[in-house]
């Protein structure tokens, strides 16, 4: 529309948007009359510029996640110090050396919906995040999930993961695992990875379900995963200038050694149970190994053939089994006072009391083989 006034034309123009433009502006605009719940608000929110006060980077990339300080500092301790303590972060951006997108996306989901994808890639880095965060809930999810995904194949990888965090619980689920599941434990691609303090702490268990030599031979082949290990960190630390000036250095290369092994063994040996073998068994295995001294082995083999020696340094001959738990208090006290040599003692006797109240007379009467320990 226009029209004329002084000679001068004044237009005024009016124009309306389509419709559909409307329709998506006022979503944009009102998205909040949208969700019914606060979850859904968060969930909204989660890595959303709208709003945003905060954002993180990480190592590898330049993309950027978006967050908003409220969110993170009623969520974590941590985060509350870092944006509203005495010492608060000033910058918009925090860029964090120590994790990855996936992880920390998920971390950060966790965080707006109660709500994460938790994979065998991304659960440790999280389960990381949430230690260092202090967010407990967390956690506790990663945990759980860990716990349900103990198998064969992981358990040790799970269990170093259990005590690196202190997580008491699951170490402790993974240990009752290994107990009924020795022989494939040991055999996993993850049981050469383990630290020397986790496998004295094998070795020093009763619990297990194996047989001394198939132990001894895992632990061998424990021992020269290690040495290689080793070997190959020492090629890495001599550079080539090095090697041509000093030839020493490839010398000094560790290999599986009889004092390498024993070096990154360390006192667990002493928790071998060779007497727990028979003498061909130690023979063909622990002797053709040289893992162990001429002078070591004489008492050993003295002992097979029943002749004490005071240089002997490996005494315990008691087979691992996961019998050995037999005693604790969930079972019939008769079994804590008895060690029975006849095959379905156990099942009788140990019948919890309940159980054994219901029974016929005559099968508390049965006779068994016993004698007293």
């Amino acid at each position: 529309m226009a029209f004329a006034q002084n000679d001068d034309v004044i237009v005024h123009c009016e124009s309306k948007p389509p419709q559909s433009d409307v329709k998506q502006s006022a979503h944009s605009v009102d998205w909040q009359s949208t969700k019914k719940s606060v979850s859904e608000r968060n969930s909204h929110m989660f890595n959303n510029s709208d709003m945003s006060d905060i954002c993180f980077t990480w190592e590898g990339s330049d993309k950027i996640l978006y967050a908003h300080k409220y969110v993170l500092g009623t969520s974590s301790a941590v985060f509350h110090a870092m944006f509203y303590g005495d010492l608060a972060e000033k910058n918009s951006v925090v860029h964090l050396s120590d994790t990855d997108e996936k992880s920390l996306e998920e971390f950060l989901r966790f965080l707006y919906t109660d709500e994460c994808n938790l994979t065998t890639d991304n659960i440790i880095s999280v389960l990381y995040l949430s230690k260092k965060y202090i967010v407990p809930s967390l956690t506790e999810k990663c945990v759980n999930n860990l716990k349900c995904s103990i198998e064969a194949e992981n358990v040790m990888s799970i269990l170093e993961q259990a005590t690196h965090f202190d997580e008491s619980k699951l170490e402790m689920s993974c240990w009752k695992f290994i107990e009924s599941n020795t022989k494939q434990a040991v055999v996993s691609t993850d049981f050469d990875n383990i630290s020397q303090k986790t496998l004295a702490s094998l070795l020093s268990r009763n619990d297990l379900d194996i047989v001394e030599v198939e132990l001894f031979r895992a632990v061998l082949k424990w021992s020269d995963f290690q040495c290689s290990k080793k070997d190959m960190e020492s090629d890495f630390q001599c550079s080539k200038k090095d090697m041509e000036s000093d030839f020493q250095c490839s010398k000094k290369d560790i290999e599986a050694t009889r004092e390498s092994r024993r070096s990154v063994i360390g006192d667990a040996i002493y928790d071998l149970r060779f007497l727990a073998m028979n003498e061909k068994e130690f023979a063909q295995n622990v002797a053709t190994s040289g893992l162990l001294t001429a002078e070591e082995m004489i008492p050993i083999y003295n002992k097979f053939n029943g002749i004490d020696s005071p240089d002997l340094k490996w005494k315990l001959s008691e087979k691992r089994s996961i019998n050995n738990k037999i005693g604790s208090s969930d079972v019939h006290p008769l079994f804590q006072k008895y060690k029975c040599h006849e095959k379905g003692f156990y099942d009788y006797v140990c019948r919890k009391p309940e159980e054994e109240s219901g029974r016929k007379s005559k099968n508390k009467t049965k006779k068994y083989t016993a004698t007293r320990a």
